[in-house]
């Protein structure tokens, strides 16, 4: 029988509504979040994760498109239109990019660099109108947000880049892009970008103080949730393992890497990943430095 802990009220309300509708037997554990429980903790007690910003790159020529092809034997998808995605150097969209030369999709790159404000303008903000990267122009319309992109790439790459749907390393996809997408993301966010979430400077270092703590606990639990792995979900390579190098290059980042205690399990993934050639085309399409 399934079991799912939720809190009144919480995020959690969505999943509890679709077991209704699904007429799945179930059993449901109240977990109320408001009474002070550690998240972190209190998600380790229950094994809901078990085995449950700034870019910065170097050398990237901004506002300029890359054309990209496949790799030679490889074509495009007759009737499909080249695809282009809007990014910017070392950002998240490096998972992205990734992504699409894993896939050996023919593919246009178009820099825009965050740091230098080119995602405000306003013909960026017809293209994404969160002015944000990533961005993925299909053809048949935009895509914005990496999980959606990645899922979305990783349907059409051959081979697949996501477990086939219905089974639950399916969903343990989609539970690894979810928790860097809605919780670690948004961390290094107000580590990075403090001064976007108090008014003073005395206000700007205590955000930024308590959000590193709230990241370092992450990072370390992450860290070992990847002991013993070779990927992500195990031994097969996923569009999980790119997004995963993404935070890890982050980590190695100011003012982070300082108080950061060795990420061992993480390093050893991140040096994994990087030794594949799609890895380091991207990287340096983007001029980030080597791992």
């Amino acid at each position: 029988m399934l079991k799912l802990y939720a809190s009144p009220g919480a995020c959690s309300l969505a999943s509890h509504i679709v077991l209704e509708e699904a007429g799945l037997p179930y059993a449901l554990q109240v977990v109320d979040a408001r009474a002070g429980v550690d998240h972190l903790q209190r998600i380790g007690k229950a094994g809901l994760l078990e085995h449950d910003v700034a870019g910065e790159g170097a050398g990237a020529r901004t506002g300029v498109e890359l054309q990209h092809g496949p790799p030679p034997g490889r074509g495009a998808p007759r009737g499909r239109s080249m695809l282009k995605l809007y990014a910017s150097p070392g950002a998240c969209s490096l998972a992205s990019h990734i992504v699409l030369e894993e896939a050996g999709l023919p593919y246009a790159l178009q820099v825009v660099d965050a740091r230098a404000g080119e995602t405000r303008t306003e013909a960026y903000a017809r293209i994404n109108p969160l002015q944000r990267v990533p961005a993925l122009d299909t053809g048949e319309g935009v895509l914005t947000e990496t999980v959606a992109i990645l899922t979305w790439l990783a349907e059409r790459a051959s081979p697949r880049l996501l477990p086939e749907p219905g089974g639950l390393e399916h969903a343990r996809a989609h539970e690894w892009m979810a928790l860097l997408s809605a919780t670690l993301h948004p961390s290094f966010r107000m580590v990075f970008r403090a001064e976007r979430f108090a008014r003073t400077p005395e206000g700007v270092e205590e955000v930024r103080g308590a959000a590193l703590e709230t990241l370092l606990d992450l990072l370390q639990m992450i860290d070992g949730r990847l002991a013993g792995q070779t990927f992500a979900l195990g031994r097969d390579y996923s569009v999980c393992d790119p997004y995963l190098f993404v935070f890890y290059t982050w980590a190695r980042r100011a003012p982070v890497a300082p108080v950061c205690p060795p990420l061992l399990n993480w390093e050893a993934h991140a040096r994994r990943v990087y030794d594949r050639s799609a890895v380091r085309r991207a990287m340096e399409q983007e001029g980030l430095s080597p791992l």
